[in-house]
């Protein structure tokens, strides 16, 4: 059986049209701009109407999860939903009630929570395959880096899973630690 080629859309319309036509596949890349100047994202699940991206590489800032003065998911709802592109934003989706931006969580990343509180859901396809979850700042980056994902230790919510930069589950204390960030975001598919 020959493998889809995957297609790398470099305009909105583009994505458009694909979502439109329902041949939007995932592994399939949007490059957009983000705070970091050229930013991919790719396809990661699709299902029940939705079409969730994650961001291929991290970015290039590693920021805590939550102290005092500073919550990561406020800040990608904030100031990183500043830096992408407008015509992006006109077509996120924020269902069932979910923030606009936001993380990937252990159950979509692991499809069990090993180390994080009880969550529904079930793994996203492109996460099954290791070299996903695995990447660094960009295709020449010289390490892979550890990434947040938005799940609360089951013992701590002092705590928050993360990707370590070998592709498996752990914790660590969400105010101390500044490690990568992976935003993702959902578009919604055709006829929904």
């Amino acid at each position: 059986m020959r493998e889809e080629t995957k297609r790398i859309f470099e305009s909105i319309d583009e994505l458009k049209k694909a979502i439109e036509e329902g041949t939007i596949r995932v592994e399939d890349k949007l490059i957009t701009k983000d705070k970091d100047g050229a930013a991919i994202f790719v396809v990661a699940d699709i299902r029940d109407g939705w079409i969730t991206f994650v961001r291929k590489f991290v970015l290039q800032d590693d920021k805590p999860m939550k102290r005092k003065d500073f919550d990561l998911i406020q800040w990608l709802n904030s100031d990183y939903m500043e830096t992408l592109d407008k015509d992006l934003k006109a077509i996120m989706v924020a269902p069932d009630g979910q923030q606009l931006m936001d993380l990937p969580r252990e159950m979509e990343v692991f499809g069990k929570n090993e180390y994080g509180v009880k969550e529904e859901g079930s793994r996203w396809e492109y996460f099954k395959k290791l070299n996903n979850r695995i990447c660094g700042t960009g295709d020449d980056a010289e390490y892979s880096e550890w990434w947040w994902m938005n799940t609360p230790h089951r013992a701590s919510a002092a705590y928050f899973c993360h990707c370590s930069y070998i592709g498996d589950a752990d914790c660590i204390f969400a105010s101390d630690a500044a490690i990568g960030v992976r935003p993702r975001l959902i578009l919604a598919q055709r006829n929904q």
